[in-house]
């Protein structure tokens, strides 16, 4: 293959990176700004909760589906009416003034974000040169990283500076930008597109189950950071915790696209390995970390293991499927993160609970936790080296069949 023929860049995919940039910005917009908003409407902490969870549930809802959709019918346009229907959802949140209200909407945003987010990875292994995959879709994936970065920090400035209403408004005017670049992409057609069915097989793609059930046990673990973190670094008394998650970013950026490279000269495995190592090895350090420089080194570490094997992973789905299964491979691994999100906090939450009593303190319950959490992370990667033969008898029969 040539140079140009390998290349990633092309105009399609850079679009496709703006419009997750923009989709993720009025994600973590949103996502920052409606508890905030639940809580200045006098609503209450628990039903905060269940608001905020309505969003998973319904993704994982609409999986059934939609999976079978992203098939058969043209993933441009499947595209742009997720992109629309979120965009619809962020601009209802401006109207929303109730518990019931807000859980509502929160639904409606679920099923467009639950839809955009695998149809925009299929859209990318699309345009993707083969060689490439691992390469592609951890710099697709970089533009969630930033937003995750600096839309919490917009969201804040944006309730202060001017209301709730006007920074939902501003999200949606985001996803608006988003639709409008959506119908500029040029997605290649897909030919022999199978008949809509729901039917297992159609809404799961087997050859993904099992880098679906690695994402599961390792976003379970890493859901706790998000919920749990920064309530673990003020019981440790360290100011500025948010700062772990800037550092997380920051060397995510630079360690996604390297280790992509490197995963498609040298192979998965020889990255995914010291990456699930490298998370677990970032939980030991927390669970001892009393001050801001060891939460850092645990954040640098850190980036180095989940922020690496999660496109990793995604990428090796790609290539043991076939073109036309693309839209249900992909429908499949963010059943994985999607359940891993939805009970990693909470099972996180029960554990604590649990661990209060004997550990003396609720600082040291939280130090167990962590400790914890190891287990689903080492679960995980011995799963997928089990799973080793299989996964690479599933890439030299497709290869096979490409070539």
């Amino acid at each position: 293959m040539n140079r140009r023929s390998d290349s990633i860049w092309s105009p399609t995919y850079t679009l496709l990176i703006v419009v997750n940039f923009f989709q993720s910005m009025a994600a973590q917009i949103a996502n920052t700004a409606i508890p905030l908003y639940a809580r200045s409407l006098g609503i209450t902490t628990a039903s905060i909760g269940a608001i905020v969870a309505s969003f998973t549930i319904t993704a994982i809802a609409i999986r059934p589906f939609s999976g079978p959709a992203f098939d058969s019918f043209p993933k441009k346009t499947l595209f742009f009416g997720a992109c629309l229907i979120s965009m619809i959802a962020m601009v209802l949140y401006s109207f929303a003034a109730s518990t019931e209200t807000l859980f509502a909407v929160r639904l409606l945003h679920g099923v467009g974000i639950g839809c955009a987010a695998p149809l925009g990875m299929a859209i990318c292994n699309q345009v993707l040169p083969p060689s490439r995959i691992s390469s592609g879709i951890s710099i697709y994936m970089l533009a969630f990283t930033v937003a995750q970065a600096i839309g919490p920090a917009f969201a804040v400035w944006f309730t202060q500076s001017v209301s709730y209403q006007s920074t939902f408004i501003i999200s949606g005017c985001l996803l608006a930008v988003a639709c409008v670049l959506v119908l500029f992409l040029r997605v290649p057609e897909v030919r022999n597109r199978p008949r809509y069915q729901i039917r297992l097989n159609r809404i799961f793609a087997k050859q993904a189950v099992i880098t679906a059930t690695v994402l599961f046990l390792l976003s379970a673990a890493m859901s706790a950071t998000g919920s749990f973190l920064v309530i673990y670094g003020m019981l440790a008394g360290v100011n500025d915790i948010g700062l772990y998650f800037t550092v997380s970013a920051v060397c995510m950026l630079i360690t996604r696209p390297l280790f992509g490279r490197v995963s498609d000269n040298k192979g998965t495995t020889t990255v995914f390995v010291p990456a699930v190592i490298c998370f677990a090895v970032s939980y030991a350090i927390i669970a001892t970390a009393r001050t801001l420089p060891t939460f850092l080194v645990a954040a640098v570490v850190g980036a180095c293991g989940f922020g690496i094997c999660a496109p990793l992973l995604q990428a090796l789905t790609f290539k043991m499927v076939p073109q036309q299964r693309a839209g249900a491979a992909s429908n499949t691994t963010y059943v994985g993160l999607d359940l891993g999100n939805l009970l990693g906090p909470s099972l996180a939450g029960i554990l604590v609970d649990f661990l209060a009593p004997v550990s003396g303190s609720e600082l040291a319950a939280y130090s167990d936790m962590w400790l914890a959490l190891i287990v689903p992370i080492v679960a995980g990667l011995v799963f997928y080296l089990s799973q080793l033969k299989k996964i690479r008898h599933n890439i030299e029969k497709m290869e096979a069949s490409r070539s």
